[in-house]
């Protein structure tokens, strides 16, 4: 029911259609099917030139260059804090370092940011056999998360719930949780694997969905406020893969936490995030038509006469 808010409410309020028309202006695609088609009608030829591309790499690039490499500071002039802030400082970097942050999370996180409005990711502990934990920062696709529609917070930090989805192979799927073969048999045997009417929410690439014989179920890791306490879980449509259970993430006072982290650049009056690409839509709109137009004038023969001057038009 909380991801079926979320993907009705960003559906039915437009702001999915936003996010989806900004990340296709980002990559070039500026024109509707209709337009194309009257344009080709015409002979008029079909003129893109991308500056939404140019500023977003522009604001990447401004974003690369101001990086700087995480650094603790002591409390209190004192030389124990000063080496507690130095190893602090050694573990942030490390932790930056193993996670590829700078080149992979980082970068991908600024573009979600600037072009749809927010981005998200997780930081989790990597438990490996034989080998040290690793602390690991991972980005989650925009279009893979969802939050509590009524978080107004530019942080999210008043949410109450959020989540992402991952869709895999039901052999995948059955392989990582043997226990849960009914519950995955009853999310494959539907028409539609995902819960959501959002067509965002579908697997990708969308065009290979009917073609395709392998069997894909959409599998959601989910965290939701109880009592004050974070839980986390794991789910299909057609049940849990793992019940709710405490976050094993402590906060400061040791109480089960959240380890999922969402940031909005901008939020409407809905609460809706949004991007610095919006602002450039109606421009983008207006330099290729013009563009188009323009060199449809320079091509196109055209003569003015008065009717009846000539006996034969052509």
């Amino acid at each position: 029911q909380q991801f079926e808010e979320f993907a009705d409410a960003v559906y039915t309020s437009g702001a999915r259609a936003l996010w989806e028309k900004c990340r296709a202006y980002r990559d070039g695609d500026q024109y509707t099917d209709e337009e194309r088609r009257t344009l080709n009608k015409r002979k008029q030829p079909i003129v893109t030139d991308n500056k939404i591309q140019d500023k977003c790499d522009t604001l990447l690039g401004i974003e690369k260059q101001m990086r700087t490499d995480p650094k603790a500071y002591p409390r209190n002039p004192s030389p124990e804090d000063e080496q507690s802030a130095e190893a602090a400082t050694d573990a942030l970097r490390y932790v930056a370092d193993v996670s590829l942050y700078k080149t992979k999370a980082r970068k991908g996180a600024a573009d979600n940011l600037m072009v749809e409005g927010f981005c998200a990711g997780q930081v989790v502990v990597e438990k490996r056999k034989g080998r040290q934990a690793e602390i690991r920062m991972e980005r989650i696709r925009q279009d893979r998360a969802y939050y509590d529609i009524h978080s107004l917070e530019d942080d999210f930090s008043d949410k109450t719930y959020c989540g992402y989805f991952t869709w895999m192979d039901a052999s995948e799927v059955l392989r990582e949780w043997p226990n849960a073969k009914d519950a995955i048999d009853a999310s494959t045997g539907r028409g539609d694997a995902s819960p959501s009417r959002d067509p965002a929410h579908d697997d990708k690439p969308r065009y290979v969905m009917t073609a395709s014989k392998r069997t894909r179920v959409q599998v959601f890791t989910h965290y939701h406020l109880k009592d004050g306490r974070w839980m986390e879980s794991t789910w299909v449509r057609g049940g849990f893969l793992e019940k709710p259970r405490q976050c094993v993430y402590k906060d400061e006072e040791g109480r089960p936490s959240c380890c999922m982290e969402l940031q909005a650049l901008y939020r409407n009056a809905d609460g809706f995030p949004y991007g610095a690409v919006p602002r450039y839509l109606d421009l983008q709109d207006e330099h290729n038509k013009r563009r188009s137009k323009m060199l449809h004038l320079l091509t196109a023969k055209r003569v003015k006469m008065r009717k009846g001057v000539v006996d034969s038009v052509n």
